[in-house]
């Protein structure tokens, strides 16, 4: 079990509590519960009366939501030091969406009325969920943009550049492995495009050399020209 001591440094370098005092990360520390989830398993389902705020140690997830027909859209991956719940936490109502975890995952969970508490007093705390609203937000938005604006091919291109610059290690100048493993149908969840469009597409880039293919695992072998073509 992790010392009080780990749990502070741990909670210090989440970002969204990276500024707070040593007085108000003692108190996270006090109300932190660590939680470990396996490939796969949800975390958080939409639609749950759960709030709940939760915060990535290690691992990746990814947030998906569903219509009223079924069909899943995946919305954002999510990677260490990131946070969700803050719109579960603030507004009390069910889940909007589904968080699952992509491989193994270690997660920080604070209680949404223990939160609450601590937000009266630190005021700091909800300003800077605010900002993560309006990130999210602003995602939201350069999605339906590239949606409105970019084909296909595009979209494709300029996610596979953003995971690069998210979830990317570097093997040379050009070449970069992604450590997060998406199916096809996952990818064209992400840019509004269907898996049979993603295949075409990364069979195209494969034989011309922009990228390699290992099952699931994706290799950017000429960045370059994939931000070319993000670039339409």
């Amino acid at each position: 079990m992790q010392s009080n001591d780990q749990t502070r440094e741990l909670l210090s370098k989440v970002w969204l509590f990276s500024e707070l005092g040593e007085a108000e990360i003692g108190l996270l520390t006090q109300i932190a519960q660590k939680r470990r989830y396996e490939p796969r398993k949800v975390v958080v389902r939409q639609g749950d009366l759960d709030t709940d705020l939760y915060a990535v140690l290690r691992g990746h997830l990814k947030v998906s939501a569903c219509d009223r027909h079924g069909n899943e859209i995946l919305m954002n991956l999510m990677q260490p030091s990131e946070v969700f719940g803050e719109i579960a936490l603030l507004d009390g109502q069910v889940r909007s969406a589904t968080v699952t975890a992509l491989d193994q995952c270690e997660l920080l969970v604070i209680r949404g009325a223990d939160f609450q508490l601590l937000m009266r007093k630190s005021p700091s705390i909800a300003v800077t969920l605010l900002t993560v609203l309006v990130r999210r937000l602003r995602s939201l938005t350069d999605q339906a943009q590239d949606s409105a604006f970019l084909d296909v091919k595009s979209r494709l291109a300029k996610r596979l550049v953003d995971l690069a610059d998210r979830y990317g290690t570097p093997l040379g100048p050009r070449q970069v492995a992604l450590r997060v493993r998406l199916s096809q149908q996952e990818l064209g969840d992400m840019v509004q495009a269907t898996r049979e469009s993603v295949n075409k597409c990364l069979r195209e880039w494969a034989k011309e050399g922009i990228i390699q293919r290992n099952g699931k695992q994706l290799v950017i072998e000429d960045r370059q020209r994939l931000c070319a073509l993000a670039a339409g």
